[in-house]
């Protein structure tokens, strides 16, 4: 059965996730703290719970859906999706010159006793070194006609939310591109350095008479 979509901003508690390993005799680690994360199907999906279901299968709870920016897909998934369990010590990490978007990304593997290895390659996107989207954004016309816009930030330095404090950032800078638009394309941009924008009741109003009663913005952080 597909995984069912859910909010990348709630604990999953609803929905069961069952994995069948390729060999029943082989051990499922228990889920333990922030270091219990898997893929599957582009998602990579963090669990809080696990249950032996026998015969090498087991049923994964409590999902934290979307991280490290998969959120796009949560939508589409399909049944008997590949399924991989990332564990901290057997997790390597490929340097940084090898992640610029564009070239192919090529990894053999090879077991005790195999005579030749499995090959997979990947084109690379740059998804590991792009912000990850701003959220919480809000836009609200103050009482001389300006207009502010506040949001959150993400880092793509993913710990878990702990202990309440702010992730820290990866960026050199922190700086964001503020984007107004009209009929899908880009009216003006703007710079910032903060978490937060305003534009003049004059800018407004040049604004208005362009695009119109409605203004839609878009915010990216530049990395």
């Amino acid at each position: 059965m597909a995984l069912a979509p859910h909010s990348s901003h709630l604990t999953d508690t609803g929905t069961m996730l069952d994995v069948q390993l390729v060999h029943e005799h082989v051990e499922f680690p228990p889920a333990i703290g922030r270091s219990a994360i898997c893929w599957l199907g582009g998602e990579f999906i963090r669990f809080g719970s696990i249950t032996a279901l026998g015969n090498g299968k087991f049923r994964l709870t409590k999902l934290q859906r979307g991280c490290f920016g998969t959120e796009a897909a949560i939508l589409g998934h399909q049944n008997n999706e590949r399924f991989v369990l990332l564990e901290p010590q057997t997790v390597r990490l490929v340097e940084d010159v090898a992640l610029i978007s564009g070239p192919a990304l090529t990894v053999e593997a090879i077991g005790v006793g195999d005579e030749t290895p499995v090959a997979e390659s990947l084109l690379l996107t740059g998804r590991a070194i792009t912000p990850l989207p701003p959220v919480h954004a809000a836009g609200r016309e103050m009482a001389d006609c300006s207009v502010n816009l506040t949001w959150v930030r993400r880092s793509r330095i993913d710990f878990g939310w702990n202990d309440g404090v702010e992730q820290p950032s990866p960026e050199d800078n922190e700086q964001y591109s503020v984007s107004v638009f009209a009929g899908g394309q880009v009216v003006n941009s703007w710079m910032t350095q903060e978490s937060a924008f305003s534009l003049s009741s004059a800018a407004v109003a040049d604004l208005v008479a362009t695009t119109g009663p409605t203004l839609t913005f878009s915010i990216r952080q530049i990395g």
